[in-house]
């Protein structure tokens, strides 16, 4: 338990922002679920496995979100109206 506080705290060190924090700690718990489930032989059911995929595909879109975001803006001026091509 030491060692995953320690390592814990030296990746929240690496990071450049709490989102990111967020995302890994995500990112964590879906991967203890599905190492414990793997560990202790447990079987999971199909809503179990949607549950897990659904957190993974959260997480993924999260991480595309300030890409989209950063393209949409791009596209707008000042104003916030679409650019024209002339």
């Amino acid at each position: 338990n030491l060692a995953d506080k320690l390592l814990s705290f030296w990746l929240l060190c690496l990071l450049a922002s709490p989102v990111s924090a967020a995302v890994v700690s995500v990112v964590k718990r879906v991967i203890i679920v599905a190492a414990a489930a793997l560990w202790f032989g447990t079987s999971i059911s199909a809503l179990h496995a949607f549950g897990v995929a659904t957190a993974a595909a959260g997480v993924g879109l999260y991480q595309l979100a300030p890409s989209a975001a950063k393209a949409r803006d791009s596209e707008l001026d000042e104003e916030g109206q679409p650019l024209v091509a002339s």
